[in-house]
């Protein structure tokens, strides 16, 4: 009998991934202000993304579907963990990886 192998994938959860952030002009009086007072005239927005692909696949054992550095939305990292072959790690951002290059 063959031993069945079970897969193991980390991942890392990046907040920055799950906001939208958009540099905005000021309008109307707050431009007007902000002209008089020297400041810049354009503000940022964070807008929440509803399905956002915030978990990056840092490392895969024994499983070709997922590539490192692939980012995978959340309904993907449910049916990964209810999955009874594969073990999954999620961690923090900058848990397993401490330099931040993605």
């Amino acid at each position: 009998m063959k031993a069945k192998k079970t897969s193991k994938i980390v991942l890392e959860y990046c907040a920055s991934e799950a906001v939208k952030v958009k540099r905005v002009p000021l309008k109307g009086s707050a431009l007007h202000k902000a002209k008089k007072e020297g400041k810049g005239t354009l503000i940022t927005k964070r807008t929440e993304i509803k399905n956002p692909k915030a978990w990056r696949v840092v490392y895969t054992e024994n499983h070709a579907g997922y590539l490192p550095g692939q980012y995978l939305p959340e309904h993907l990292v449910k049916l990964l963990c209810e999955s009874t072959g594969t073990e999954v790690v999620i961690g923090e951002q900058g848990f397993f990886n401490k330099d931040n290059r993605w």
